[in-house]
């Protein structure tokens, strides 16, 4: 079962620092001669978001946990709110890690570095 992002934790990311974007799917082959070929590596292609949040400590705490425990240190994936609409995003992490930064005394900005599933 794909656990679900705490309610808890901020429900949408900052503005400031969001990106989302396709990966490439196209796979090409060049041949000795004739043109070069292009083909679809696979039917539904995965899409980048690196999404940063404000938390304050309690949220920090929160969301390591999580992060340990639920998520297995980032390896399993889990249900986000899409921060494009009110529906929700199928993620887990690119590399299994995520960056922290201490904005002002006690509070954060986690940036999450995700894959948006098909």
């Amino acid at each position: 079962m794909v656990s679900v992002w705490p309610v808890s934790l901020p429900q949408k990311p900052l503005l400031s620092g969001l990106r989302r974007q396709p990966t490439s799917n196209v796979v090409h082959t060049s041949f000795e001669m004739g043109p070069p070929n292009a083909r679809l590596r696979c039917t539904a292609a995965v899409e980048e978001l690196d999404a940063p949040y404000k938390m304050d400590a309690v949220q920090l705490v929160t969301f390591q946990t999580y992060f340990k425990t639920t998520l297995a240190y980032g390896a399993l994936p889990f249900v986000l709110p899409d921060p494009d609409s009110e529906g929700t995003l199928s993620v887990m992490f690119r590399e299994g890690v995520y960056g922290r930064d201490e904005l002002v005394d006690g509070i954060y900005r986690i940036m999450l570095p995700l894959l948006i599933l098909p």
